[in-house]
């Protein structure tokens, strides 16, 4: 199927930018090499297993924070009140 999308042309002084490679000043952000790679069910609890630092927030745009005292795999009770993770 067709996706939709959009083309910019760039240009300088009336010249293209086409395939130019742009980098912001300052360098690239750190590659964060952190991750969730499975989430499962297990005897009540939710099964998270990652990589990196997982993080928690109550809500799904956060802010969120680390999870004191977690390590992988991590579990939390089925039953709790919603709650969200991401690792970095």
């Amino acid at each position: 199927g067709e996706h939709g999308g959009a083309n910019i042309d760039l240009t300088m002084d009336g010249e293209s930018l086409a395939g130019s490679i742009f980098q912001p000043v300052g360098g690239l952000p750190a590659v964060s090499a952190g991750g969730i790679s499975s989430v499962a069910l297990s005897e009540g609890n939710v099964v998270i297993e990652y990589s990196g630092t997982l993080k928690s927030a109550d809500v799904v745009t956060g802010p969120y924070s680390a999870v004191d005292g977690a390590s992988s795999p991590y579990s939390v009770p089925a039953a709790k009140a919603a709650e969200f993770f991401i690792a970095e």
